[in-house]
């Protein structure tokens, strides 16, 4: 957790959550969520990351066009939109 002894606004996360246990998956959002001051871009293929935080945007990038996805629209979004469909079976 290198990125805890750098005074950056912005934190870039490439799947911070791989190979990582369940416990100390819970202390690095631990972490994070006490610096609400920072923005963390967190790139994940795994759903249950999401469940840590109280908001969140959803951004997928697919034939050169990203989408944006709000917490709410995620989460009420149909199994059958490509880009959920893909994500929660991962």
């Amino acid at each position: 957790m290198l990125f805890l002894q750098v005074d950056r606004e912005l934190i870039v996360l490439d799947e911070p959550t791989a190979a990582v246990d369940r416990e100390n998956v819970q202390l690095l959002f631990q972490v994070m969520q006490a610096h609400p001051e920072r923005t963390y871009l967190m790139i994940t293929h795994d759903v249950r990351d999401l469940h840590a935080f109280t908001d969140y945007q959803v951004l997928w990038l697919n034939d050169r066009q990203v989408t944006t996805l709000s917490k709410r629209t995620f989460e009420a979004a149909s199994a059958q939109a490509d880009f959920v469909a893909l994500f929660k079976t991962q």
